[in-house]
């Protein structure tokens, strides 16, 4: 994982590159990739400065309010699941916004997550649709 100083760093990069050429594709290429090493330093600190307000499962005791028993473990991994498929359904609403290089890094980590069959197809279907 990269820290904030490590995206700010690649932004400057970004910021240094833009000054060595006239080329106006790469002149946008590194804009976008500057553009876009900034906002992960941002979330970084964000994640960073709110690090002790996120609810982590391991933290929470898995408690079924509506009856007042623990949750075994299925049903929190249910759970899990269930806000993962909403946060991947996010992600592929908003993928053409998204950087090609951020796209790119996504897919990769896809195929790592999800593995992939003989036939090239991913093995997990919460994962088919980023294929």
């Amino acid at each position: 994982m990269f820290t904030a100083e490590q995206f700010r760093a690649k932004a400057v990069e970004s910021a240094e590159s833009i000054r060595n050429t006239d080329v106006p594709s790469e002149i946008r290429k590194f804009q976008r990739s500057m553009e876009s090493f900034s906002l992960l330093a941002q979330n970084e600190d964000w994640l960073a400065d709110n690090y002790d307000k996120m609810i982590r499962s391991q933290d929470v005791l898995s408690m079924d309010e509506a009856v007042g028993k623990p949750r075994d473990s299925k049903a929190v991994a249910e759970i899990e699941e269930h806000i993962l498929r909403c946060l991947g359904a996010a992600v592929i609403m908003q993928w053409n916004t998204i950087p090609g290089e951020a796209a790119t890094r996504a897919f990769r980590y896809r195929r790592l997550a999800g593995g992939r069959t003989t036939n090239g197809h991913a093995e997990r279907p919460d994962c088919s649709l980023l294929a």
